[in-house]
């Protein structure tokens, strides 16, 4: 446990600065409670008013929540959710945001993401260092995005507002993940072009590399790479439709 201290005291005295006049809740499911009870017990440790809930592990992202534990939540000045799916932007959330309490989602973590990961930043610096990026592209009208991996995609983001998430939710109401540490926009619709490879396609397809050529924001062509990148081979047009039945079954799973 002493090894995630750190990462633990970060998130509830640097992100959050949880005061002991909160009422605090660590929500975890039975597959997250191992680190939902650290959390806890280090929160216990330095006087926090907190309370741990386990419940049933949710079977997608943002799967609505049992009554019981959206009131739970509801009820919070702080609620740190370390799940194995995304609670985001479930009713639940947003709720307890507009109830005015601070939300952070940690999802499917690991030990290693509070002793080597992304938990072992310092926030102020990371904040800094994501307000000095926001400056940099807020006025910018084109983007283009490339990668080692074979990602070269270009799109207009013209008028479009960029957002920043700096892993500091100190503020009533604000709902953000952990580890943070980003700046993000939309393109305008139908100006994406170009390539862009998939490290990993689903949570359980580690070894899966697949390219989608994309022309006027709309699919045209998949590839699928070696995991050395020596060998492509360009799917027929059946493939571009078995993938977007895929991503259809995976938008109708979300709603």
């Amino acid at each position: 446990m002493f090894r995630m201290q750190t990462g633990i005291n970060k998130i509830l005295r640097e992100c959050l600065t949880v005061s002991p006049l909160e009422k605090t809740l660590i929500l975890s499911d039975h597959k997250t409670f191992k680190i939902g009870k650290r959390v806890y017990e280090t929160a216990r440790k330095i006087n926090l008013e907190t309370a741990l809930m386990v419940m049933e592990a949710r079977t997608k992202d943002e799967e609505e929540l049992p009554r019981h534990v959206s009131n739970a939540m509801r009820a919070s000045d702080v609620v740190i959710a370390i799940t194995s799916f995304s609670l985001l932007h479930t009713k639940a959330t947003k709720i307890a945001s507009e109830n005015g309490a601070r939300v952070v989602n940690l999802v499917n973590v690991s030990e290693k993401t509070f002793t080597e990961g992304g938990l072992t930043a310092s926030y102020l610096r990371v904040s800094k260092d994501v307000e000095t990026l926001l400056t940099r592209v807020s006025e910018s009208n084109f983007v283009e995005v490339i990668s080692s991996n074979g990602t070269n995609v270009y799109f207009s983001v013209r008028d479009r507002k960029w957002f920043k998430e700096t892993g500091l939710i100190r503020n009533p109401g604000k709902v953000a993940n952990l580890p943070a540490g980003e700046v993000y926009v939309a393109p305008v619709e139908n100006t994406v072009n170009g390539r862009i490879v998939l490290d990993s396609f689903g949570r359980n397809e580690k070894n899966k590399i697949a390219g989608i050529e994309i022309k006027t924001a709309n699919c045209v062509g998949v590839s699928d790479l070696a995991s050395n990148g020596a060998r492509l081979t360009i799917y027929t047009e059946n493939a571009v439709h078995d993938l977007e039945e895929r991503i259809k079954k995976f938008r109708d799973k979300k709603c």
